[in-house]
């Protein structure tokens, strides 16, 4: 038995080298492989994530400027005061700064409409004139304070084809509720 006992010897050094070689050199980098795969899973689900919020965040940052957009002029068409008689004032001047006259010009306030927790005031307008300066006016109309919108407009032309057109004009004008 002298013999087995160095073939024993010298296979159990290059078994226990090989244990070692596992041990020490293959089992660390399948377990540092293994944590990297973790870690890449990890970091791609992160951005995925992130991409995601990110796609929200400018949805929401659109809506937002939609939103700002939509309501910019909203205390020139919704001003908190029932009181339209500035607006008045500036039409009428509006009217007469374009060169239509003001004795051809008839205004009529009408009975305002609840809408909400605002109201709608229409403003009944008759007048007289060119159709440039009626058109003029109309442009004129968009830079008061106060916005209003049309509701009707009707536009007659006189039957002596002198240029004159007779312009019969609802307007809306609107204000919070008063309490």
């Amino acid at each position: 038995m002298p013999n087995k006992s160095p073939k024993v010897l010298v296979g159990t050094g290059y078994a226990s080298l090989i244990i070692a070689f596992l041990v020490f050199g293959v089992l660390p980098i399948v377990q540092g492989h293994t944590a990297a795969q973790a870690q890449i899973t990890q970091a791609q689900t992160e951005i995925r994530s992130r991409l995601e919020k990110k796609q929200q965040l400018e949805s929401i940052q659109k809506l937002v400027a939609s939103l700002k957009l939509d309501t910019s002029g909203y205390d020139r068409l919704v001003p908190n005061t029932p009181e339209f008689s500035p607006f008045l004032l500036s039409f009428g001047h509006e009217w007469v700064d374009v060169g239509l006259r003001e004795r051809d010009l008839s205004v009529r306030s009408l009975p305002p409409m609840t809408l909400g927790r605002s109201e709608k005031r229409p403003i009944e307008i008759r007048g007289r004139g060119t159709y440039a300066q009626f058109h003029k006016f109309l442009e004129r109309l968009e830079s008061l304070d106060r916005l209003s919108s049309i509701g009707r407009l009707s536009i007659d032309a006189d039957s002596s084809l002198n240029g004159i057109v007779d312009i019969q004009l609802t307007l809306f004008i609107y204000n919070t509720k008063p309490s």
